[in-house]
């Protein structure tokens, strides 16, 4: 290949690319676990805003005596957990792990806190179906089943939120001791 100011000198083949300036690891380490961060962020806010979307439909006049719909106190903490994701995107742009920190607590508090009340609060439904009594079903599937099943989805996205936030947390306090 021919360079602007002529052949190529002499001696050279090409093989001192290695000796050539690259991007250090932990920024594209930090870019690939920041986009993957925002989509679980983003997933976290659908999650509450469905929540709010039952809370909606439970209220209006046609649903109001379908006791299924009806959300019960430990969804609302979940959904308080949206402040949490938001808190997290505003942390992004400007890698300030101070608002990451507050991003977990916040979602351990609200998201996971949220979650175990709500497994704990059905647990006896649980035991019933175990033992063969019949229990609430939405739409001949039982309830509980639907709710731990949710719950287990919704734990496993808030775990992999807050891994992901420690990992990029070492990512950023390790450029800042060097």
């Amino acid at each position: 290949m021919a360079s602007r100011h002529g052949a190529r000198e002499p001696g050279t083949d090409g093989s001192d690319f290695k000796y050539r300036e690259s991007v250090a690891s932990q920024h594209t380490t930090s870019l690939a676990v920041k986009s993957r961060l925002k989509r679980y962020f983003v997933l976290n806010i659908l999650v509450c805003l469905g929540q709010v979307a039952l809370y909606v439909v439970s209220s209006l006049k046609p649903f109001t005596e379908a006791p299924k719909l009806h959300p019960e106190p430990w969804q609302a903490l979940l959904t308080v957990s949206i402040a949490a994701s938001f808190t997290g995107l505003a942390a992004l742009p400007k890698n300030r792990s101070g608002l990451l920190r507050i991003h977990n607590v916040a979602l351990a508090f609200f998201g996971i806190g949220g979650v175990a009340w709500g497994v704990a609060s059905h647990y006896e439904s649980v035991m019933d179906l175990w033992d063969g009594v019949s229990v609430e079903e939405v739409f001949g599937i039982p309830k509980v089943l639907l709710v731990y099943n949710m719950a287990v989805l919704i734990f496993a996205l808030q775990m992999s939120t807050i891994f992901g936030t420690r990992k990029l947390m070492s990512i950023w306090n390790y450029r800042k001791s060097k």
